[in-house]
């Protein structure tokens, strides 16, 4: 399960990224959450609102990284 205090960085950018109608899914999108890790440090990916890519934020800071394919990030990530 992923932090709070992870999660409160991760919700002012995930506000700033996500338009205003899908704000009411950000509960959903934190139930199951991957890290994954490369050369620039560890990542965590949130479930999609919707069918379709994945957002990443940095593990330290919340900050966004990337959209990614869901469904990659499940088969090489782990689940918090």
């Amino acid at each position: 399960m992923i932090s709070q205090e992870l999660k409160e960085k991760i919700i002012p950018n995930l506000k700033i990224i996500l338009l205003e109608e899908y704000h009411e899914y950000m509960n959903y999108m934190f139930d199951e959450v991957y890290v994954t890790s490369d050369k620039y440090g560890e990542k965590v990916t949130l479930n999609p609102p919707y069918n379709g890519p994945a957002l990443q934020f940095d593990m330290l800071t919340g900050s966004f990284i990337e959209i990614t394919d869901w469904e990659y990030i499940k088969k090489v990530g782990d689940r918090l």
